[in-house]
């Protein structure tokens, strides 16, 4: 749930814009193939053995789950016109941080 579609910050180069599924996922479909997304699973406490090799319609209907949850705002990271992560901020207490 995003009602906010951009934010600006100190950086001009850098903005928050609303998800798009379209967009989106596939560039999340290719950050998870790498050795990055792996990690950066691992680190969020997933196990190795839970990491499976995604697929774009499952990335599209996780987007989409983001955009549609009622207890987060979502926003892409925007750097000089490109889409390079993600940050959201739970509205409920989350005990998995």
């Amino acid at each position: 749930m995003s009602f906010i579609k951009e934010l600006t910050t100190d950086n001009p180069d850098i903005l928050l814009v609303e998800p798009l599924v379209q967009r989106d996922a596939e560039i999340s479909l290719i950050w998870l193939k790498g050795e990055a997304g792996r990690e950066s699973l691992q680190s969020m406490g997933v196990a190795p053995k839970d990491i499976k090799s995604p697929a774009l319609k499952e990335e599209a209907a996780r987007i989409q789950g983001f955009i549609n949850d009622k207890d987060q705002l979502n926003w892409m990271i925007s750097y000089k016109g490109n889409i390079v992560g993600a940050v959201w901020v739970d509205l409920v207490e989350n005990n998995n941080l």
